[in-house]
């Protein structure tokens, strides 16, 4: 079935191929997006975690409200989505009367928008305090302080879990099924990847000459951790590196050198996005040139497809990629364009629905018309999270399941069907 979005929706997906993909449904959410996390799947489409002027709206499948919790203004606090968007914290921080001191408040929210637990600690100074991330399993926060080193797990229950002492941990990533939880560092000038449990256990580890970690994530049930990382080539020019790592060892690995990016020109690479199949059997990466589809089981390369460029200029934006369990594979990309009057910031405008199959066949191009992102957007948001490093489009979000795509514009969620 053909098809176009209506004239009363303001954002318009137009088709570019001579074969577009069925739209089944179409929800938009009752206020403007700053921030979207399509979740998990659910009967006849996916939940999901928005960010907008009233605060963080929770839904299920369909749009279905399920909780909108208040968040105060975005000069009062930031907010932090676990990776599927089923927990978030809300930070604020009181000043205590002494310059430059203060104390962080985090509350934590849980699936139904229901506060499971609240955490405080001292700042002593304003750039000090740490990012953490939040396990979509139960709550959990795994805090990796820069200065002081000294990263740990705060527990729904309140309990400290001390990890990895004087250790500068660069990034972490909750499974999402399991309460299992992967770290990259660099020590002693190597790649140190470790998998825990949540009372600071290590299960396994694996250390190679692969340069300063740049992003880990960890399968759905834990057994496999994607890395990448980076070197210096010389000159200008960067070596990366991504692995596929289990307990007996490396299962994939591949190396690319290119020039480093200046100006947000695309540099084809680095990996730009990668994401786990709902299954936990398949992973992609996918490059600005690129999408490779890979067997978590063995890191057999399914396939790898060549992503066009016509449309994208020097500056495009690989924001998001989707696989499920067949190897279907779906990249949402944009590209690059300097904001007016507020030197040099970038929006990123006109993004583009690329679908592949098993076969390593383009499907189809989809298009969204979206209106230009602000400043104000950016400031208004105030989501912290390492999975979206890119730009100011932190409205755009994918999903893929088995038999639908579901993709997140801003204010819409369409959902697609795949054949």
């Amino acid at each position: 079935m053909r098809w176009t979005a209506c004239a009363v929706v303001c954002v318009a997906l137009v088709s570019t191929s001579a074969r577009a993909m069925d739209l089944l449904d179409q929800w938009r959410a009752p206020e403007d997006v700053w921030f979207a996390r399509v979740g998990p799947a659910g009967d006849g489409g996916r939940s999901g975690l928005l960010v907008t002027p009233s605060g963080v709206l929770l839904h299920g499948p369909r749009g279905a409200p399920v909780a909108t919790v208040p968040r105060g203004g975005p000069r009062d606090g930031y907010i932090v989505p676990s990776d599927d968007g089923r927990y978030f914290a809300i930070v604020t921080r009181q000043r205590s009367g002494v310059k430059s001191a203060s104390t962080t408040l985090v509350r934590v929210y849980g699936p139904d928008g229901a506060q499971v637990a609240t955490h405080s600690w001292r700042v002593e100074y304003a750039d000090s305090n740490p990012p953490f991330e939040v396990s979509g399993v139960d709550g959990t926060l795994a805090i990796t302080p820069i200065y002081t080193r000294d990263p740990h797990l705060l527990r729904p229950n309140g309990t400290r879990v001390d990890f990895a002492p004087t250790e500068l941990i660069r990034d972490v990533d909750f499974a999402r099924d399991t309460p299992l939880i992967a770290t990259a560092r660099l020590t002693d000038w190597r790649f140190v990847l470790t998998v825990m449990d949540m009372q600071g256990a290590t299960l396994w580890e694996h250390t190679d000459d692969a340069g300063s970690p740049k992003f880990v994530r960890i399968s759905p049930d834990g057994s496999r951790v994607l890395v990448g990382g980076h070197v210096d080539a010389g000159g200008e020019r960067l070596t990366t590196t991504v692995r596929l790592l289990a307990s007996g060892g490396e299962l994939y690995r591949r190396e690319r050198t290119g020039a480093r990016m200046r100006d947000q020109l695309t540099h084809k690479h680095t990996a730009e996005a990668v994401a786990w199949s709902d299954d936990g059997g398949m992973v992609a990466v996918a490059y600005t040139d690129s999408v490779s589809v890979l067997a978590a089981a063995t890191g057999a390369t399914v396939y790898e497809a060549p992503l066009p460029s016509e449309g994208f200029g020097p500056r495009m934006a690989v924001l998001r990629v989707a696989v499920n369990e067949r190897g279907v594979c779906a990249v949402l990309a944009g590209k690059y364009e300097r904001l007016p009057g507020v030197g040099s910031v970038d929006d990123i405008v006109d993004p583009e629905l690329m679908l592949y199959d098993e076969l390593v066949r383009l499907l189809d191009r989809q298009q969204f018309a979206t209106r230009r992102g602000t400043c104000s957007d950016r400031r208004g948001a105030n989501v912290r999270s390492r999975r979206e490093a890119v730009g100011l489009r932190r409205d755009l979000d994918l999903g893929i399941g088995e038999t639908f795509l579901t993709v997140r514009i801003a204010a819409d969620e369409y959902r697609l069907s795949l054949d």
